[in-house]
């Protein structure tokens, strides 16, 4: 399997700056970030899950990389109903077909959710 993983990855061009969010705080670090959303995007692509589930969503780079790479398989995002750190506030159901991101209230006030 990582005999394939890494075959992928000599073999792609794979570059999650075509979906990224260009008023990302953190743009100026899109560069460094290559190598690790094209390994991600290798993984997913030699391992084809069927559901994926991401707690803490952001700007949701590495959901949409999976998404990529296995566009049959089910995703399920998590994430604070929060514009902090990329996130929008009021998000219920955004993103790609058969995806769905699932946010609740900011639980810094002690709440439960």
């Amino acid at each position: 399997m990582i005999d394939a993983i890494l075959t992928h990855l000599s073999e792609t061009s794979f570059d999650f700056r075509k979906f990224a969010n260009p008023a990302d705080l953190l743009s100026g670090l899109f560069e460094e970030w290559v190598p690790y959303y094209r390994l991600k995007f290798c993984i997913a692509k030699v391992l084809q899950p069927k559901s994926n589930l991401e707690i803490g969503v952001r700007f949701g780079y590495s959901a949409r990389t999976f998404l990529e790479a296995s566009p049959s398989a089910t995703l399920l995002d998590i994430d604070l109903d929060s514009d902090s750190f990329g996130g929008e506030v009021g998000a219920r159901s955004i993103g790609p077909a058969k995806s769905r991101r699932i946010s609740r209230p900011n639980t810094a006030r002690g709440r439960r959710l």
